[in-house]
């Protein structure tokens, strides 16, 4: 046997090794993609694409929690309080609606334009973030209506937080 290989001929030829290194190259790029932690603008982008499901989902979710709690902007805020939900975090949840105000409803708000994507692709988010926004512009009926919403949401998903949060709001606005 020759040190070219078994049969004599090369084994690393140029064009394999290009090839090695180009699927190297994307097997890297591919896991830190998936592993590295996104600051909160990127993680509300992906969430609110709606192409992130189960454990994505709920990394980048927990990603959102966390970068909320350390975060001044209300918009950072909002989508933390908001994730903490689906994920059932009551003491995220909480940690992050202190920052925003005293009460069952924050009082700091995200502005207008900052609001689009904190639905963070979950039609039930989306309610909830307009029953809220609505209770606290003093807009009872419509936030009702809005809670109502997010009640039978909840029960069909299964969210229990969801559940108790749109009973207490219910109850605090008849």
């Amino acid at each position: 046997m020759s040190k070219n290989g078994p049969a004599g001929g090369r084994v690393w030829t140029r064009p394999l090794v290009v090839f090695v290194l180009a699927v190297v190259a994307i097997l890297l790029s591919a896991a830190w993609q998936r592993y590295r932690t996104p600051g909160p603008d990127e993680a509300i982008l992906l969430l609110a694409d709606g192409d992130l499901d189960g454990e994505e989902r709920t990394r980048m979710l927990r990603v959102l929690v966390a970068a909320a709690q350390r975060s001044e902007q209300p918009r950072d805020q909002w989508a933390g309080m908001l994730a903490a939900i689906p994920l059932g975090d009551r003491s995220g949840h909480a940690a992050v609606k202190a920052l925003l105000g005293p009460g069952a409803v924050p009082t700091i708000l995200p502005k207008p334009m900052e609001r689009e994507l904190l639905h963070l692709g979950d039609p039930m988010l989306a309610n909830l973030l307009q029953a809220l926004l609505e209770e606290a512009a003093g807009q009872a009926g419509p936030a009702l209506v809005r809670w109502q919403m997010v009640e039978a949401q909840a029960r069909l998903t299964g969210s229990s937080f969801a559940t108790e949060l749109a009973t207490a709001a219910m109850q605090r606005l008849r």
